[in-house]
């Protein structure tokens, strides 16, 4: 008895296979994609939590007062600037790569807020809980953000907010924070970039001095 042969497929068929794997490849990457964006979003507020951290533990050391944001004391460069002030506190292994948003592939990612923060102790703030220290800043923003400041002609309401005057916010709908009482979390951008001068709002407090 001989053996079977096997048909091959058609060309068709072969059409309709390929059609029905491009249709659930089509299906599964927006799901793919938000998985990602959940995973580069948790990773860059992990930063953030680090990174609060050392500012917490650099003002125990010092007087219980926050880094400067840029001190040229007889030196240049980003090591003389608030996150380079950090790197003692930020030397270990496992904090490689801190300062770098995975979602945000050029530059450093973050910039403390120049509103204030500079050389206080957190119980100055009438609102630690709800003042921001640093977020994620846009290409205009340079090391550093700032509240009711002009970037690219974006006019006095507009600030250095990642999102606001170069493209997209760097987590789709908003940014992570870090306050000066030491907590971080993720912020809608409605919620960061519209200044608001009533000190019940929230816009007022995070970036009041």
């Amino acid at each position: 008895m001989q053996p079977q042969r096997t048909r091959p497929f058609t060309l068709i068929e072969l059409l309709v296979v390929i059609a029905i794997i491009a249709i659930l490849a089509s299906m599964l990457l927006p799901s793919l994609s938000k998985a990602q964006e959940r995973a580069f979003r948790a990773s860059c507020l992990s930063n953030c939590k680090q990174i609060i951290l050392a500012c917490k533990m650099y003002n125990q050391d010092n007087n219980y007062r926050f880094q400067y944001h840029c001190r040229m004391n007889g030196g240049t460069g980003w090591d003389n600037c608030w996150l380079g002030i950090l790197k003692p506190y930020l030397a270990q292994e496992q904090n490689k790569g801190v300062e770098l948003c995975p979602a945000n592939r050029g530059g450093r990612s973050y910039g403390m807020d120049l509103r204030g923060i500079d050389r206080r102790r957190i119980t100055e703030f009438q609102w630690p809980d709800q003042k921001m220290f640093f977020t994620e800043h846009d290409l205009c923003g340079g090391g550093y953000i700032r509240g009711k400041t002009c970037c690219s002609g974006a006019g006095e309401t507009h600030t250095h907010i990642a999102g606001h005057t170069n493209g997209p916010a760097n987590h789709v709908r908003g940014n992570n924070v870090a306050f000066v009482d030491g907590h971080a979390a993720f912020m809608k951008m409605e919620e960061l970039i519209l200044w608001n001068d009533n000190p019940t709002s929230v816009q007022y407090r995070l970036w009041n001095r």
